[in-house]
């Protein structure tokens, strides 16, 4: 009877891992994914189909070339490849449409995302060759087929006057509407600033001359400041800052809004807010004259202008003055009459120093 022979099996008891982290694509092409083991470098041709922004497993290789475009090393990281995209980042690309019967190609605007989308001409027959579009991705790229989506909006077209802000925009994915529900509570809210005077958590400021720093073409005015004067030199100044979280509850439609958003966006010909303009340019805008909520905070000037620290913080309550020196902090409301050609603008005026004077402020 032969003897039977005992083989050994090399079965893995735990199966194997690969480093995951989110792709980062320079313009060059190349790629880096941090993960918990480390940064690793992904050449070009090792990032496969995978978009940058991508969530994806990478696997080490041999040593390959890390020179750059212009032959210097960008690297000496580890080199990976790119196993599998695990989660995509992006659901919409933004590119240039060319026809291609019977295709619509869109060659993607971002230098980092190098693979074209593929769309049916006769699905969107009103796009015209040059066009930015945006796409819906409904195929991502693989071994087999191309990268293929369906056109859901016209930008513009190459060229166009503003079509370079749309751009951004879109690359960045920034909210441009606000969803109804944020809407509808922000059209909802009451302007209470007055029933701050019967709340004890408030402090009343109406006493000061309390001035905003933001520029005269200012959609909203959110920051404003006071200053008291005293005989030794030193002084108390006082910041005050919209108090916006009395109007926003917490886990409300807005508040999901703006923590998504995140910041007010300041672009070249626009501002995309953080808040409906309800709230961002009315109730939470320090106007002139006007009460408003706000948080203070009230800190002691040495006169060497050293800070001695804050006497108070806290909610309070004020009425900012028609003084609003915008972009230059010296200005007043006189002084920035002389500068436009008004006259009898030397007349007496009321300035934040206090008291009745000539204003002989320089026009700088």
């Amino acid at each position: 009877m032969p003897r039977s022979r005992s083989r050994k099996t090399n079965t893995r008891r735990t199966p194997r891992t690969h480093p995951r982290g989110v792709l980062e694509v320079c313009g060059s092409g190349y790629g880096f994914v941090q993960t918990a083991e480390g940064e690793f470098y992904v050449p070009a041709s090792k990032i496969a189909d995978a978009f940058d922004g991508d969530f994806v497993e990478v696997a080490r290789v041999g040593s390959s070339s890390r020179s750059g475009a212009r032959g210097q090393a960008v690297s000496e990281r580890p080199v990976a490849r790119v196993v599998r995209v695990i989660s995509r980042a992006h659901e919409f690309v933004v590119g240039r449409y060319e026809v291609a019967e019977p295709f619509g190609v869109v060659v993607p605007e971002d230098p980092r995302i190098r693979h074209d989308v593929f769309t049916l001409r006769r699905e969107a027959p009103h796009v015209q060759d040059g066009d930015i579009v945006r796409v819906r991705m409904t195929a991502y790229p693989s071994r087999h087929e191309p990268a293929q989506g369906v056109v859901e909006e016209v930008l513009g077209h190459a060229g166009d006057s503003g079509i370079d802000v749309e751009l951004i925009i879109a690359r960045h994915k920034l909210e441009t509407h606000f969803p109804a529900a944020a809407l509808e509570q922000a059209r909802a809210m009451e302007h209470d600033a007055s029933s701050a005077l019967c709340d004890s958590r408030y402090r009343d400021l109406t006493n000061r001359v309390v001035f905003t720093i933001d520029p005269d073409d200012a959609k909203d005015f959110d920051d404003a400041l006071s200053l008291e004067r005293f005989d030794d030199g030193s002084f108390v100044l006082g910041v005050h800052i919209a108090d916006v979280s009395h109007y926003v509850p917490w886990s409300s439609a807005i508040d999901a809004t703006a923590r998504r958003r995140a910041t007010s966006v300041y672009l070249v010909d626009r501002v995309i807010p953080m808040l409906p303009e309800e709230l961002s340019n009315d109730i939470c805008s320090l106007k002139p004259g006007e009460l408003r909520r706000v948080m203070s905070v009230d800190m002691r000037i040495a006169a060497d202008g050293s800070v001695g620290g804050h006497l108070s913080f806290g909610h309070s309550f004020s009425r900012p003055s028609d003084v609003r020196p915008g972009a230059g902090m010296s200005r007043c409301p006189k002084a920035r009459a002389r500068r436009r050609g008004v006259e009898g603008s030397r007349d007496e005026c009321r300035c934040p120093g206090g008291g009745n004077r000539r204003c002989d402020r320089g026009l700088a």
